[in-house]
């Protein structure tokens, strides 16, 4: 699966929070912000299509876009693609980087120390 650029991102995320098939009107109107035109994000919805991160779902005009990757499934893909390039797959780098100097709240170290229970029990 391959990275996205922020502008595919953004189309990938309208369509993983829309509750059913879109058209590229609809996702023009939540991406409203952008200001893009609709050739825009036909060029996008093409690139998509072509990484296989949607396809077209219905025949004719509009076409309706629905999802072919699960947004799940791209957050842990890219996470640990992060994990890896940056930290080394440490553990200890990456709360390192994200915390530093701050410290930790009493919850986090809880959380923490539950995460690393149920991977030494191991849960999944």
């Amino acid at each position: 699966m391959k990275r996205l650029p922020d502008a595919e991102l953004s189309v990938m995320l309208v369509i993983w929070h829309g509750d059913q098939p879109m058209t590229a009107k609809d996702i023009l109107h939540h991406l409203d912000e952008k200001k893009w035109h609709i050739a825009t994000l036909n060029k996008l919805l093409s690139r998509l299509i072509e990484k296989n991160f949607i396809k077209p779902v219905t025949k004719g005009r509009p076409r309706k876009y629905g999802c072919l990757v699960k947004e799940d499934d791209y957050k842990i893909q890219e996470s640990q693609s992060f994990f890896e390039k940056l930290h080394k797959n440490s553990f200890g780098s990456l709360v390192t980087s994200l915390f530093g100097d701050k410290g930790l709240s009493e919850e986090d170290i809880k959380e923490i120390e539950s995460f690393v229970l149920s991977k030494k029990d191991g849960e999944q």
